[in-house]
C-alpha cells in the first residue's frame, strides 16, 4: 500500500505510482472507499475496496474483483454496488458482500484483515458479480441515469463507436421468465446471418450473466408472421401482445 498516500490535511488520495484511480462514495455504516486503479507495468486495472482505519490511517485492500480487467470506466449504482465497463466489449455489476459492515464492525482497526490475506497475497474476499455481459464494441463512458421523467434509473453507456445502449431492470419475476424465454426461442428462429451462435458471442470473455439481449429479443418484430406465430404459442401469447410488452419495456426507461 505504499503507493497510495491518504493526505493527512487535505484528505485526498495522492497516486504516486498507479496511472489512474476513480474514488467513489462511502460505504454505508463503515469507512471504506472504492477506488479503481490501472497499474503501469501490467495495463491491467482492478476494482479494490480500501479501508480507512479511524487512528492507523493506513488503507488496506479489502475487497477486488474475482479476476483484473482493462476497465475503461466505472458507474456507482449504490454504496456497495459499481458497474464497470471494459476495453474488451464487456460489462459487469459488482457488489460488496452482505456481511461487510459487521465485519468491519468487529475489526475497526483492519488489524485482522491486515493479515488474512488470500492467494498471492491478494484481498482476502472478492467481490460478488452479479451481472456481466459482452457488448461487442469497446465502451468509454458508463453512467448511471434516468431518461424519462419519472421513470427509473437505469444503466446508460457509449462505446467507441458511437453506439448508446442501456440496461434495464426487471421489477418482477414474471417479465424476467418471459423474456428469457423470448430470447431462448429468438436464438432458435432468429440465427445469426453467419451462423454465429449467439450465447457464445455474449459470453465472449467471461460466461453472460443475469443479462437478456435486448437486441435480439426486440428482432421479434422484424420475423415473418408464421415464426411470430410459432414463437408466441411457446409463450402462449398473441404475435400483438408480444410487440406490446416489448414496447411498453422499452417507453417505461429509455424512449
Amino acid at each position: 500500500v505504499y503507493a497510495l498516500v491518504w493526505g493527512s490535511k487535505s484528505r485526498t488520495l495522492a497516486m504516486t505510482r498507479w496511472c489512474a484511480i476513480s474514488a467513489g462514495p462511502r460505504v454505508s455504516g463503515t469507512s471504506a472507499i472504492a477506488v479503481a486503479i490501472s497499474l503501469r507495468s501490467s495495463a491491467t486495472r482492478w476494482i479494490v475496496w480500501f479501508w480507512l482505519g479511524s487512528k492507523m490511517r493506513m488503507l488496506d485492500a479489502q475487497r477486488r474483483r474475482p479476476y483484473p480487467r482493462w476497465c475503461t470506466s466505472v458507474a456507482w449504482l449504490d454504496y456497495s454496488t459499481v458497474t464497470v465497463v471494459d476495453k474488451f466489449g464487456s460489462i459487469s455489476v459488482l457488489r460488496l458482500p452482505a456481511d461487510i459492515s459487521d465485519e468491519v464492525d468487529d475489526d475497526p482497526h483492519i488489524n485482522r484483515a491486515a493479515w488474512d490475506k488470500g492467494l498471492l497475497n491478494g484481498a482476502s474476499q472478492k467481490c460478488e458479480i452479479l451481472a456481466q455481459y459482452h457488448i461487442g464494441e469497446t465502451a468509454l463512458a458508463v453512467q448511471k441515469a434516468a431518461l424519462t421523467p419519472g421513470g427509473g434509473d437505469i444503466i446508460v453507456y457509449a462505446t467507441m463507436a458511437g453506439a448508446l445502449g442501456v440496461l434495464v431492470p426487471f421489477t418482477n419475476k414474471e417479465d424476467i421468465d418471459f423474456f428469457q424465454h423470448l430470447e431462448m426461442f429468438m436464438r432458435s428462429e432468429h440465427p445469426p446471418l453467419l451462423g454465429r451462435d449467439h450465447l457464445s458471442y455474449r459470453s465472449y470473455y467471461f460466461p453472460v450473466k443475469c443479462v437478456v439481449d435486448g437486441d435480439l429479443c426486440e428482432s421479434f418484430n422484424a420475423l415473418d408472421p408464421r415464426k411470430k406465430r410459432a414463437i408466441a404459442d411457446e409463450l402462449r401469447r398473441t404475435p400483438a401482445e408480444i410487440s406490446k410488452k416489448l414496447e411498453d419495456l422499452r417507453n417505461r426507461y429509455a424512449f
